[in-house]
């Protein structure tokens, strides 16, 4: 089941309003890539918000996720935030803010001839 496009705008729209930057997505692949300020943190899969924490440390995972989720099959490094989470703004603007600092910055495309 791909994520609804009112979904996604749901959480668009809780991630805005923890005003941590530039939300907006890219649909992939029949689901949603999401990005903080021009980085990729999150996916959106089967309505559900998953964020990248290969990055972290197991202790931290466990403190503010629980668990780790895979979103689709062959995915790892990836943590799902909970609906209750995704409406508590507080809890929300924790987890992405300790996601997005320990995310490599993008490099920056090279321009086409």
């Amino acid at each position: 089941m791909a994520t609804s496009s009112a979904t996604m705008t749901f959480f668009a729209e809780q991630l805005e309003r923890c005003e941590l930057g530039a939300v907006t997505y890219k649909k992939m692949f029949g689901e949603y890539g999401v990005y903080l300020n021009g980085t990729i943190f999150a996916l959106a899969c089967d309505d559900r918000l998953f964020v990248k924490v290969k990055h972290l440390e197991d202790s931290v995972v466990d403190t503010l996720f629980g668990n780790r989720e895979q979103p689709f099959e062959g995915a790892n490094g990836y943590a799902e935030i909970s609906g209750d989470e995704i409406e508590d703004l507080d809890a929300l603007e924790l987890r992405v803010r300790t996601v997005m600092a320990t995310l490599p910055v993008p490099k920056p495309k090279k321009k086409r001839a």
